[in-house]
């Protein structure tokens, strides 16, 4: 079984990702001089090559916590710009908090962790069936207009 809380080695060429609170977009990351910094912000998606994901354990027992939403898991990967996303063998993902890991939103099973997968997070409307906004605790206390979403494939 593959640890989902142990982060492989970033090789060059390597983005992070993460659904941007502020924005209700993606912040793209890239590394420089050792630091990961801001390349830009998208309101679309991206999709990443050889995905794995990373986890800051301080974020996440601070969110467990408070039930305030804040950046503490990371997808990673190689940013490609095919966006030829969706149909047969795409799958619905999600983060759990409760097993803190990105999972198969179907059998709630952790991704695998091992660049094996192809991952594009996207967003989508933040409206239920109503057409209302979904509540969130977002740290600034407003709900976004669009909210996270992922999919997932084997390479």
């Amino acid at each position: 079984m593959i640890d989902h809380l142990t982060r492989p080695r970033s090789l060059p060429g390597d983005v992070r990702t993460h659904f941007n609170l502020s924005t209700g977009g993606y912040t793209v990351d890239c590394r420089l001089g050792g630091a990961w910094r801001a390349k830009e912000r998208r309101a679309q998606g991206v999709l990443l090559r050889a995905a794995y994901f990373g986890f800051h354990q301080a974020g996440l027992r601070e969110y467990l916590a408070s039930g305030q939403r804040n950046v503490h898991a990371w997808v990673y990967g190689v940013e490609t710009p095919d966006l030829a996303v969706g149909g047969p063998g795409w799958r619905s993902a999600r983060y759990s908090a409760a097993s803190a890991a990105f999972v198969d939103a179907e059998s709630g099973q952790p991704l695998p962790n091992d660049r094996s997968i192809e991952v594009y997070c996207g967003s989508r409307p933040n409206v239920g069936p109503d057409g209302k906004a979904l509540p969130s605790r977002y740290r600034n206390g407003r709900a976004t207009k669009t909210a996270p979403m992922m999919i997932w494939r084997p390479m």
